[in-house]
């Protein structure tokens, strides 16, 4: 017998994401959410709702508080919202560190590796800084984009209503392929704030789970759709900042793409990085941009200062 989740609610990420102790068997029905469908149920909440899953099973059975330091999902099969039998699975524990698999039916696995939060020094406090190679790249504050209505049909994606997201770079501008990275800021329009009044880590999965924008300047203008094959995120930091910057970047190969996500805070801060693999389905032009983005129409006017 499935222990159910409790009913999501269709616009509060962290409600969608909640669930109950799986039973002696490690088996657990997840309810996903039916407002995060984009033709499908959008991937990086599929993962964000899996790892979830994995963090209340950790600490039903070890009383450990921990926090996400990566989340892999592989995706089989497209999802849908609903009820989904998942199993959950301990793959082992170092001094620092659990890892749990979910596998969510026959359609996905995730697997989330969780740290103590008594160890993840500066992680858990949002302080000091991350040594990377990458710079922030400085752009535009949020505010002064203004999002464009989209032009043509909506399609099926009704992420718009959960995600509120402006392209710094036009990702339909017209430019050659020139390999320079695509940058936007998202926030959730319901913002998803811990205890302790940092965003919730799980977001992460959400913002680092987009590639099309990227792709659309190396696709010759043909519309697409994309279905993820792999997603591999590493949750550097938390932070105060509701907006996030994504910085995409991608490389196409027929129909196979892979591409490379980062996220920064307000402050400048790099919080997560991500790896996606994924392949280009074929779509109508009534289908842009939605097909592309997902989460809006990729076209906004900067505010005069």
């Amino acid at each position: 017998m499935l222990h159910r989740t409790a009913e999501p609610t269709r616009r509060a990420f962290a409600l969608d994401t909640r669930c109950e102790t799986p039973d002696a068997g490690g088996r657990v029905e997840l309810q996903l959410p039916d407002g995060w469908l984009a033709t499908h149920l959008f991937g990086g909440m599929a993962m964000a709702c899996a790892a979830r899953a994995a963090t209340h099973a950790d600490t039903a059975a070890s009383g450990a508080r921990r926090t996400p330091l990566a989340v892999s999902a592989v995706f089989h099969r497209p999802l849908s919202p609903g009820p989904i039998g998942a199993e959950i699975r301990d793959l082992g524990r170092s001094r620092r560190t659990a890892c749990l698999m979910v596998r969510l039916g026959d359609r996905a696995t995730v697997t989330t590796t969780l740290v103590d939060s008594s160890e993840s020094g500066d992680f858990s406090q949002a302080e000091g800084d991350v040594v990377s190679a990458s710079r922030f790249p400085d752009p535009p504050a949020p505010e002064r984009l203004r999002p464009l209505p989209a032009a043509g049909g909506r399609g099926a994606a009704a992420l718009e209503r959960q995600v509120d997201w402006r392209a710094v770079t036009g990702w339909d501008d017209g430019h050659p392929a020139d390999g320079q990275p695509l940058l936007a800021w998202l926030r959730p329009r319901r913002v998803p704030w811990t205890r302790d009044g940092r965003l919730d880590p799980l977001w992460y999965l959400i913002a680092c789970d987009l590639l099309g924008p990227a792709l659309y300047r190396r696709s010759a203008g043909e519309p697409f759709a994309i279905a993820t094959v792999s997603l591999d995120v590493q949750i550097l930091r938390a932070t105060r900042s509701a907006w996030l910057l994504q910085r995409v970047s991608a490389d196409l190969d027929g129909p196979w793409a892979a591409g490379r996500v980062e996220l920064w805070d307000r402050a400048g801060r790099l919080v997560a990085t991500a790896a996606q693999r994924a392949r280009l389905l074929p779509a109508g032009p009534a289908e842009l941009p939605w097909s592309v983005t997902a989460f809006g129409s990729g076209r906004c006017r900067l505010i005069p200062v």
